[in-house]
């Protein structure tokens, strides 16, 4: 893509039609995000975290999450490329989608409907929930100010902040990672509730840690995604019941190559078997 946004193809050969195909998607993809104003700042690619709300009174504890992200689409037959918002207000995984350039238009925010998790809530979070639902489909007017956004329906206004200023990701050195549950098959987790404690802890090129009954070190380098293991060693005591399954998940992760994410307080290690650990900071 050339600064100006053309798109031109720079290889020929047997592979020029799936390139070209390539290129089809592409072109469809600018001509749907050339839809919006881009003198006009938007949520998209952001995600929100509430710092006020006027005229609603929230949970104690509790606070807004809003992600608004664009992502191609593969169905037939629908817009090739999706504006999405997700929402998260205490229980449930909310979220909805709609073709590019029609999420957040003429200053509002335009939602036909709003899906989602169907766990059971608390009733005050169950309440707070179908609130926020009513809210958001009600086309509530939208403005960016820098990294504040802000949310204004039928008397109430909801104040949100980037998230990456509200709850900055903690730094991977010097930080406690206590495991929480263990993964497999990539996005299969499991909660040992009878394990004993077990973390990790990095400190430049140095791992350390506890299995749940046994110590551990070894070495690390690492880049912005990844975190290459070697030497890592733990003593020599046999872990009972949960403990052991925990300690084999700890050891699988840490055994080669893994990619890793922070997101606040929260890591998610994953090695490229489908094998990981989600952490938690001390």
């Amino acid at each position: 893509m050339d600064s100006d946004g053309q798109l031109t193809l720079h290889r020929s050969g047997i592979q020029d039609q799936l390139a070209g195909g390539l290129l089809d998607r592409l072109r469809e993809f600018k001509s749907e995000i050339g839809r919006l104003d881009p003198s006009t700042s938007t949520p998209l690619g952001h995600t929100y975290l509430s710092t006020e709300v006027t005229g609603r009174q929230l949970v104690p504890g509790t606070r807004i999450r809003l992600e608004f992200y664009r992502s191609p689409n593969k169905n037939e037959g629908e817009p090739r490329v999706w504006d999405a918002v997700r929402a998260h207000s205490g229980c449930n995984q909310l979220g909805t989608a709609a073709a590019a350039g029609e999420l957040l238009t003429d200053g509002k925010l335009w939602l036909q409907g709003v899906g989602g998790t169907q766990m059971r809530c608390e009733p005050a979070l169950q309440a707070q929930e179908e609130w926020l639902k009513t809210f958001l489909t009600s086309r509530p007017s939208w403005h960016v100010d820098g990294d504040q956004l802000t949310l204004t329906a039928d008397g109430t206004t909801i104040t949100l902040l980037d998230k990456k200023l509200a709850e900055p990701d903690l730094p991977l050195d010097g930080t406690r990672w206590n495991v929480l549950t263990t993964i497999t098959n990539a996005d299969l987790r499991y909660h040992r509730s009878q394990a004993d404690p077990a973390w990790i802890s990095f400190d430049g090129d140095r791992l350390t840690g506890w299995t749940g009954c046994n110590e551990l070190s070894g070495t690390v380098t690492r880049t912005n995604t990844e975190l290459n293991f070697t030497d890592v060693t733990i003593t020599n005591h046999t872990c009972p019941g949960e403990t052991a399954d925990v300690e084999a998940a700890i050891l699988t992760t840490l055994a080669t190559t893994a990619t890793y994410t922070i997101d606040h307080n929260t890591m998610v290690l994953i090695n490229p078997a489908g094998v990981g650990l989600d952490l938690t900071a001390n």
